[in-house]
């Protein structure tokens, strides 16, 4: 409970520290970081969940007792894991903007390209960024 009250105050000073950042950046005990745009934020408490929404309509959801620090920041990233398989068709760039292949999903592209850095862009947009290392 103590850790609850205490994300609630971190969060009702950050909230009045916000001027000039443009996201809002959640640290979880495992080490993955995620960040939501900071314009029209909100931040709630939903049963045992901590909800931030903003006015692009993004929603991120995560259990309280998961967040280990959260602050303002001027840029956007997140690092957690997720799952890479895209079930549909996906082109494979390298990571100077060169088109490399066309493959039908993520785990061809990852069986058929060589040794490196990649990024793997789906029909839909969805973009993850691959290693693959032989």
């Amino acid at each position: 409970m103590k850790k609850l009250y205490l994300i609630l105050f971190a969060m009702l000073g950050a909230l009045t520290a916000s001027a000039g950042y443009n996201y809002m950046e959640f640290k979880t005990v495992d080490g993955a970081t995620r960040t939501i745009a900071a314009d029209g934020l909100e931040i709630t408490l939903d049963g045992e969940s901590i909800v931030a929404t903003n006015t692009a309509a993004e929603v991120l959801r995560l259990q309280a007792a998961s967040i280990a620090s959260m602050e303002f920041t001027d840029y956007a990233s997140s690092v957690a894991e997720i799952s890479a398989n895209i079930d549909c068709a996906v082109i494979a760039y390298a990571i100077d903007g060169t088109e490399v292949g066309a493959f039908g999903s993520t785990t061809e592209a990852f069986n058929k390209l060589n040794s490196g850095l990649y990024l793997l862009k789906s029909a839909s947009g969805q973009t993850i960024k691959i290693i693959v290392s032989k």
